[in-house]
This record gives C-alpha cells, structure tokens and sequence, in this order.
C-alpha cells in the first residue's frame, strides 16, 4: 500500500481486548519504575475501569502524544557475568520503566510491526526480534550460501561483525529519519516521533535528558532496532555477495574465485557503515 493512501486511513484504535491482553502479560514482581506502580496494581486498575483507561490510551495515540512521565526511566546497574566488577564498563545498565509507558509503548509496536511485515519493509535477512525467524534459520542461509558457492567452484570470504553497545549508540537524528519515511499510517509515525522527545533517566539524585540509544526493556526497543538497521541489510553489492543480522550481530558473505575483489569490497562497506 503506498504511503499516501496511509496517510489518509482513519485511526485504528486499540481496542479493549488489544490493551487487556497486553496488561496480562505483564509479568508479576517485576520492579517499578519512577511512578513506583507495580504491574499487579495496573492490572487490577485496568480491569476495574478498562472503559475509562482505553479511552485515555486511545486519546494519547489520537493526538500523538507519549506522555512525558511515562517516558522517564530509573537507571540500575546490573554486573556482567564472570567479568570484573571493579571496571564500569562491565556493568550493564537497565531502564525501569513506567508501567503504563510500557503498555502504551507495547500497543503502538505492536500495530507498526504489524504494517512493517504486512508490507513486507524489513530486510528477510534479520532474523532477530521477528517471529518465525531464528539463529537456526540464520545459520541455514549462511550454510546454504556456502555450499552453492562449493557448487560454483568459489571461494568464501565471511566476516562477522557486532554493533559495540547497539542499543546504547543508536543515533536519534538518524533514527527520526527512517521512522518519519516508513511506510505506515502517519499517526503511528507521529506518537513513535514523540516516543523519542524530552526522555529523562535517572540515578540516585542525578537526571539527564538524553537523545540517543533505545531505553533497555522497551517493548519498542527491537522494533526501532530493526528500522535502524533496516537500510545497512539493503545495500546491494551484486549476487556475490550478502549481508544478513541476528539483531545487531551482522555477517558479510562473499564469495568468488580469485579473492581479488574482497579488499576492495571491504572499503566500498567501510564507508556505507560510517553512517550507522
């Protein structure tokens, strides 16, 4: 469907159901976020005036607006496994978020993934954050390019590439730009446009607003990932070559006689790269 006759659909709003199913999974003594509700309290909330709370999420996805409370985030620190926890870096930091924030972000990630693989806009080639796609399936091309390239009597060359704090170095700017050009219904691209404004995280006594990366434990998190990388998995560098990704773990396949070509293939990716 192109973009233009997404415009002009009507607001599709959550319906009951929709938000019922998505507060039930919420799982139970998770710890709160800065409004200090714990999920069992929302769900009991919700299912004592769901009339009144759908009403009020589908006001927000109307009008476009996350609201700025639910966008703020409590900062802990969780160690890594096995690594020395004298050294900053081997702590990993973890967003605790409004509940409500992530049952709104929730519904509206829901609808943009449904129009994203409706419409078939995510590169087939990521198979992280999707459902019926996994690492079996991401090995099983990796394999069967491997053995075509035997069959074809070519050599391969494969690289395998990890994002360094993926989800933390996303660039917003870069990031506004693909979300306002997908091609789903502009309602949805306003409310995730103002997802990414005037977030707040906090430590101890110590707050920022901050404009880069995805919050962890963000319903929207893997979505936005997959929109930010989309473009990286597009690139087309002839059928000798192939670039697939398990979220933000990628691998360049070549594959050729000589092995002449893959130098100069290497550079011509190095300078596509610099943009992510």
């Amino acid at each position: 469907m192109p973009i233009n006759s997404l415009d002009s659909l009507e607001i599709k709003s959550f319906t009951e159901q929709e938000i019922g199913n998505v507060i039930l999974n919420i799982k139970p003594n998770k710890p709160p976020g800065p409004d200090g509700i714990p999920g069992e309290l929302v769900k009991e909330l919700f299912f004592a005036n769901k009339i009144w709370f759908t009403a009020l999420l589908n006001g927000l996805l109307a009008v476009g607006v996350f609201p700025k409370e639910w966008k703020r985030a409590n900062i802990i620190f969780i160690p890594k496994e096995n690594k020395d926890q004298s050294v900053p870096a081997h702590y990993r930091p973890i967003c605790l978020l409004s509940s409500w924030g992530k049952i709104l972000d929730k519904l509206i990630s829901n609808k943009i993934t449904y129009y994203l693989e409706a419409g078939n806009f995510l590169n087939p080639r990521q198979y992280g954050f999707r459902k019926r796609k996994s690492t079996i399936a991401a090995i099983q091309n990796i394999k069967s390019f491997v053995e075509q390239a035997a069959i074809d009597k070519k050599m391969v060359c494969l690289i395998s590439l990890d994002f360094k704090n993926a989800f933390n170095s996303v660039d917003w700017s870069l990031l506004r730009n693909k979300i306002a050009n997908l091609p789903i219904p502009h309602y949805l691209i306003r409310i995730t446009l103002d997802f990414l404004k005037d977030r707040l995280a906090s430590y101890d006594n110590f707050s920022i607003l901050y404009n880069q990366g995805i919050p962890q434990r963000s319903c929207f998190g893997p979505i936005l990932w997959n929109i930010y990388i989309n473009d990286l998995l597009n690139l087309e560098f002839g059928d000798e070559v192939q670039i697939q990704a398990f979220a933000d773990d990628i691998v360049l396949m070549m594959k050729e006689r000589t092995g002449i070509l893959y130098c100069g293939f290497l550079n011509e990716f190095d300078e596509c790269e610099l943009s992510y």
